[in-house]
């Protein structure tokens, strides 16, 4: 997964959250729901970074809420 900017990877690593547009969120579910039990992690960068720089388990599905405070509109979860 890909976010835009430092502030928004320090904002989902604070509120142990992320959100993301429908599109990637019906993605992410797919994977989530054909998971027969083995665990889900994702990975994470930052724009224009070239490497991944955070890892994190998915614990639960995709929530229909947005994150306050959240720089990208549109996004959910």
């Amino acid at each position: 997964m890909k976010v835009d900017k430092l502030m928004d990877m320090k904002y989902c690593i604070a509120n142990g959250a992320v959100t993301n547009l429908p599109s990637c969120n019906e993605r992410i579910m797919d994977c989530w729901d054909k998971r027969d039990g083995e665990r889900v992690f994702m990975m994470f960068s930052i724009s224009g970074m070239k490497e991944f720089c955070a890892m994190a388990e998915m614990i639960s599905p995709v929530g229909p809420g947005s994150l306050p405070g959240w720089s990208k509109p549109g996004c959910t979860g």
